[in-house]
């Protein structure tokens, strides 16, 4: 398994998440950033069937404008099906967050953003019965 994430270790990243993107995925949905995926590898059957799971992250980044940031929280899927007048709402929020984060400051200033983000691999192998 393999996925892209936001790297939740810079506060202003973490804020997007709390204040725009886990509401509008709801308790009920989904997210690797939860952990529950790994459930099914830990129970009876999951033990007997898989052997154990062998993690690997690599951190990298994407630089642009303000759009690198912005258009990529607008463009999540829970946020481009909302209405017209809601994703404005995330736009602002958005927005918010980058000009209240004192250490986007210097990005601010030159319009040259850093949106961190981490790849994580998770792998395990069936195991012969």
């Amino acid at each position: 398994m393999i996925w892209n994430s936001y790297d939740y270790r810079f506060p202003w990243v973490s804020r997007l998440d709390k204040e725009i993107l886990s509401p509008a995925y709801g308790e009920h949905t989904p997210r690797q950033q939860s952990g529950r995926w790994r459930d099914c590898f830990s129970t009876p059957e999951g033990r007997a069937l898989f052997s154990s799971i062998s993690d690997w992250y690599h951190d990298h980044t994407h630089h642009g404008d303000s759009s690198v940031i912005v258009d990529r929280i607008m463009s999540t899927s829970v946020i481009a099906e909302q209405p017209p007048e809601q994703r404005e709402g995330v736009r602002a929020t958005v927005w918010r967050i980058i000009n209240e984060d004192e250490t986007l400051r210097q990005a601010r200033l030159d319009n040259k953003f850093v949106m961190p983000y981490v790849t994580h691999v998770a792998s395990t192998r069936p195991l012969t019965l």
